[in-house]
């Protein structure tokens, strides 16, 4: 345990816990659940993460969140590339239409506001109506690879997304049933395929594959009916495809990463965030507006209170006063200072449950796992009634000897709502001998 502070009373030869307050100076806070920073304004880049307790000194951990069209996304702080390049546009030449076409009707929207495109099979017979195109990245043997695209139903509800046969991939692909939200495998064996709702009927399908070799993937959307992918098309049917986007992924996590926009033909490099130790944040893009930025971690606060207790720290101010006032002793407590004094507060008079802990009757004990037992124990009583009423949701508590006669207690208070509190503490005393 760290930041352990020492009361000790040199005319009582006797020792007193002293504490950290929530808000001390290198005290760790941890977020549990993602606390909001910002909103998107389609123009601000600058942020500060916001601290839950005192003021952040040093961000000891961060996940930073961006809800928006794409829902809660991950962002990330290490670079990321959509390698398809033109991942909007299929009417280009940069994209094959094989046996459809694509159109822009202007009917159907897309979340991020602009006209999507109509992939349109044509009147071949039992034959497959698909885009595809070769990406402006290159990928190396071993890569898992993760093709997605998002889509929007129309006459058609099926679509065969995957990646074409290559010297770098064999052929893998995954048939999504947008209305009943299911990937079956096509085509080779994908690492992982999903499917993601978006709202409004727009849903985001990924299948993941492993680079057999060098080279460039090959994105295919294929239109699928009854299951199959090869059928014979009525020249009109067709569904709504928008924002295609290959992206190297990891074993651990092979789903796709919030989208990277490739207005060219080139494939688009883009590192999320920057953040530096204080809490200041700064995007590579603005966020769009109503977008809600949130983050969760832990930082090291800056705050220091002087060990007073303080306006606005109500939970830290009952744990002090249920820990550091004395509980009346048991009627088979032995009275440390042999005085038979039990202690306690008249007010206690006919209460459930006394104020106070009974860490006093640890007085000049010795060293042992026993009197180690007995704190943890008597710190749990203490707080119990942080859980009976509701207070907290629930607690840890572990107690250690830091060194010759320190003993230190480490209290993790879990809250219904927010984040949970961690508080440390130190008891010295001259033990028996």
């Amino acid at each position: 345990m760290s930041d352990i502070s020492i009361v000790w009373d040199p005319a009582n030869s006797r020792g007193d816990w002293s504490f950290e307050p929530f808000a001390v100076a290198g005290q760790q806070v941890n977020v549990a659940s993602p606390v909001p920073f910002g909103y998107g304004d389609g123009v601000t880049t600058q942020f500060a993460l916001t601290p839950t307790a005192g003021a952040i000194s040093a961000i000891l951990s961060a996940q930073i969140y961006r809800n928006d069209w794409q829902g809660n996304q991950l962002l990330n702080s290490v670079p990321r590339t959509n390698g398809v390049g033109m991942s909007e546009d299929y009417t280009t030449s940069a994209w094959t239409k094989t046996r459809g076409t694509v159109t822009t009707p202007g009917t159907q929207l897309t979340l991020r506001g602009t006209p999507a495109e109509k992939l349109v099979e044509d009147t071949s017979a039992t034959t497959t109506h698909f885009i595809q195109r070769a990406t402006a990245a290159s990928y190396s043997t071993g890569d898992y690879v993760c093709v997605s695209g998002i889509f929007h139903t129309a006459e058609r509800t099926q679509i065969r997304l995957g990646v074409g046969a290559s010297a770098a991939f064999a052929s893998t692909s995954v048939i999504a049933d947008l209305n009943a939200q299911t990937t079956v495998t096509f085509s080779g064996s994908p690492v992982a395929s999903g499917i993601i709702s978006l709202g409004n009927g727009w849903y985001r399908v990924w299948c993941t594959t492993q680079a057999i070799g060098s080279g460039g993937a090959t994105p295919q959307a294929i239109l699928a009916n009854g299951g199959t992918s090869s059928y014979t098309g009525d020249g009109a049917s067709g569904l709504y495809v928008d924002a295609i986007q290959t992206e190297v992924v990891s074993l651990a996590a092979p789903g796709p990463t919030s989208y990277i926009a490739c207005p060219s033909t080139a494939a688009v490099t883009v590192t999320d965030y920057t953040l530096i130790s204080n809490g200041a944040l700064a995007l590579a893009a603005a966020a769009l507006p109503g977008a809600i930025l949130s983050w969760s971690g832990a930082y090291l606060s800056n705050a220091a209170s002087g060990g007073y207790l303080e306006t606005g720290n109500d939970l830290q101010t009952a744990v002090l006063l249920s820990l550091f006032t004395d509980r009346v002793a048991n009627v088979d407590d032995i009275i440390p200072d042999g005085t038979g004094d039990p202690r306690g507060w008249w007010g206690d008079l006919d209460e459930e449950s006394p104020i106070g802990s009974r860490l006093w009757l640890l007085d000049r004990s010795k060293q042992t796992q026993e009197v180690l037992n007995n704190a943890r124990d008597y710190i749990v009583e203490a707080l119990q009634w942080l859980v009976d009423d509701g207070v907290v949701a629930s607690m840890d508590v572990q107690t250690e000897w830091t060194r010759d006669t320190f003993l230190g207690a480490q209290i993790t208070l879990y809250q219904p709502a927010g984040p949970s509190v961690s508080l440390t503490y130190a008891w010295a005393w001259q033990q028996l001998t």
